[in-house]
């Protein structure tokens, strides 16, 4: 019987797989959790002082029937409506909480189409720019090419270390080692040092690709 030879090439991909089997989905329930955060974090505070009082009680109900598991169906449901006839304000909260909701139960795409939604109802710039991460994030598993060109409308000097981390992992997944590990490197001075070791094993597994092509 002959034996398959296992390659040089197929140990990259294998530690490549190994990497994103362990993180995969941290990646993306954490970067929604961290990149959209709590509405004072994200500068709507402002929207939130102009709201209708009603808008508020029908998505704080919305937001508590969420949290409550024999009653997360209704929750969503109930935010789903206000993203159709709420205001403004009570739109964008109820998609990011969407967003989020999405993210933890491995929905990517919902978690794309509320980031989509959510950019259009805000000018906020820093907002924008994570909305626009996240949507970039969610190509990771498919089209990292598409991902990365979302990312070229992203300001410089707005979200530098997730931007640059974010960019990484889709020029990881789109073969673009050397230009991971520059995006990796960039991404290490900028973001909070409890993502260290997230960048660590994305710099490795990058590495462990980029050494067999050498």
């Amino acid at each position: 019987m002959n034996t398959p030879m296992v390659t040089d090439d197929d140990i990259g991909h294998a530690k490549l797989a190994a990497f994103w089997e362990q993180w995969g989905s941290w990646v993306i329930v954490g970067m929604v959790m961290i990149l959209v955060g709590t509405a004072g974090g994200i500068g709507l505070r402002s929207y939130l002082d102009q709201a209708a009082m009603e808008g508020s009680n029908q998505y704080d109900q919305a937001v508590k029937l969420t949290s409550e598991d024999a009653n997360r169906d209704n929750g969503v449901e109930a935010l789903q409506r206000i993203t159709v006839q709420g205001d403004d304000t009570y739109k964008l909260l109820s998609h990011l909480r969407l967003m989020s909701l999405a993210a933890k139960a491995g929905e990517v795409a919902s978690v794309r189409t509320h980031a989509e939604e959510a950019a259009k109802l805000t000018n906020d710039a820093a907002l924008m720019a994570r909305l626009t991460i996240e949507q970039a994030l969610t190509y990771l598993g498919d089209e990292p090419e598409k991902g990365l060109s979302l990312l070229k409308g992203v300001e410089p000097g707005i979200e530098d270390g997730y931007l640059n981390l974010t960019k990484g992992w889709l020029l990881s997944a789109a073969g673009k080692r050397d230009e991971a590990l520059l995006a990796f490197s960039d991404a290490r001075l900028k973001v909070n040092s409890g993502l260290t070791n997230l960048i660590d094993a994305s710099e490795a597994a990058a590495r462990a690709k980029q050494g067999v092509q050498q």
